[in-house]
């Protein structure tokens, strides 16, 4: 499922798995980078990390509130960073839900 992300800094309320979240990016200028939040849906703070591209968001998150699947800023084509301007225009926002994390693992392992 993407989700769509606008220029500079935005907040989105999202249903990941079912369960509702709200989504923070901030282009923290000062470093080049894109600051992202990930709270409940009251409001919670489950994880606050600089994005990678190309890497997991929530890969080292291990609280028990986080979304059962997986965040991913993907960049295309392929760049090492993306600055403020790139990030609505060459980065998806993409959420790969447990299910298919699971079937993707069947199909690989039976290979």
């Amino acid at each position: 499922m993407e989700i769509s992300i606008l220029p500079a800094a935005f907040e989105s309320d999202v249903l990941l798995d079912g369960v509702g979240y709200r989504l923070e990016f901030r282009y923290v200028s000062h470093v080049a980078m894109w600051l992202v939040r990930l709270y409940t849906a009251d409001g919670e703070l489950i994880v606050s990390k600089f994005a990678e591209i190309d890497q997991p968001l929530l890969g080292d998150c291990r609280s028990p509130r986080r979304p059962r699947g997986e965040l991913w800023c993907v960049n295309s084509p392929a760049r090492a960073t993306v600055d403020h301007a790139d990030f609505s225009v060459r980065t998806r926002l993409v959420y790969i839900s447990r299910a298919e994390i699971e079937q993707f693992a069947t199909s690989i392992a039976a290979a």
